[in-house]
């Protein structure tokens, strides 16, 4: 699971450096190429542009969903919880006497029943 999230991260982060300006040097080449029309760089960037937010979006509602589905804790609210622990913990040893010794247990009892022969 958690290296399936790591995939995802990975492959979301791939796609956010592909920047405005690495787009434009793909169209560019493209149209060395002769893939594509210079009349069309234009369009075809914002195209492509827009395309690039549409699967960023995606893979971000992709990722909050797996996270709630697997039950994923964000490392600062783990660590939020922790420091609520020692808080307590520390609270806790404050109320107890330094020195207490277990409470005694109580006698059994003896039955009242009268034995069978």
């Amino acid at each position: 699971m958690k290296e399936l999230l790591k995939k995802g991260l990975y492959l979301g982060v791939g796609a956010f450096t592909l920047t405005k300006e690495k787009i434009e040097q793909l169209v560019d080449e493209m149209v060395r190429r002769g893939d594509a029309e210079q009349g069309d760089k234009a369009k075809l960037i914002d195209e492509l542009v827009e395309r690039t937010r549409e699967f960023e979006k995606e893979l971000s509602e992709k990722v909050k969903s797996m996270i709630q589905t697997y039950g994923y804790v964000p490392r600062r609210d783990l660590e939020e919880l922790k420091k609520r622990i020692e808080v307590l913990e520390k609270e806790l040893a404050a109320k107890k006497p330094a020195s207490r010794k277990p409470a005694a247990k109580p006698a059994a009892r003896k039955s009242t029943r009268k034995k069978s022969a």
